[in-house]
């Protein structure tokens, strides 16, 4: 993970703090980072370590490859950016296990709720959703235990990245032969000042 996307996603935990009621867990999503690639971190403040990475979906309308644009328009089938609150528990809808998000920088991500911008599965895992963040089942399994009850999520601004914090506050054709993604991993990687930045911030 970059290290100065992970410097980002401190301010912005720092300050919604007083909003947290498990401050243990950030979210992040590094959007800069191609669909293929390991872009969601789940990072332990406490003991400072991502504890799990994984690729994720992204909104059919907002690229291909890279997400570029972004949107907070109901059925724009665009994801959104900024800096978000989880429910403090998921629930059981359309997309089965899932989880909401309000929003906290309102100028990109008023509409969350509104847009049922969720957390979810998808059991046929495809690559895009219509702007949700999207991981496979597996993923999804592991995804939302650690991220409610509430914790704290962010894709910052339009370099494209999400930091998610939980509180206590409640179409482009496809590419063809899409790839189902794999499980995600729990990692320990080493010490912060190790990471290595793959893209410019």
């Amino acid at each position: 993970m970059d290290p100065a996307l992970l410097r980002r996603a401190k301010q912005e935990y720092r300050a919604q703090r007083g909003k947290l009621v498990n401050p243990r867990f950030i979210n992040i999503v590094d959007f800069r980072k191609s669909i293929f690639q390991e872009r969601l971190f789940v990072y332990n403040f406490i003991s400072q370590i991502v504890v799990l990475s994984s690729r994720m979906a992204h909104g059919l309308q907002s690229r291909l490859l890279y997400p570029t644009e972004f949107s907070n328009v109901n059925g724009s089938e665009r994801g959104c950016t900024g800096t978000f609150l989880t429910d403090k528990a998921a629930y059981s809808g359309r997309f089965e296990h899932a989880l909401r998000m309000d929003d906290i920088t309102e100028e990109s991500n008023a509409n969350v709720r509104t847009r049922a911008n969720v957390f979810h599965a998808n059991s046929e895992f495809y690559t895009y959703s219509v702007g949700y963040p999207m991981t496979n089942k597996a993923v999804n399994n592991q995804l939302i235990p650690l991220i409610q009850t509430p914790r704290f999520c962010s894709t910052p601004g339009n370099t494209g990245c999400s930091i998610n914090c939980s509180t206590a506050s409640r179409a482009s054709s496809p590419l063809p032969n899409r790839p189902r993604l794999p499980n995600a991993r729990r990692t320990r990687p080493p010490a912060i000042s190790r990471f290595c930045s793959t893209r410019a911030f």
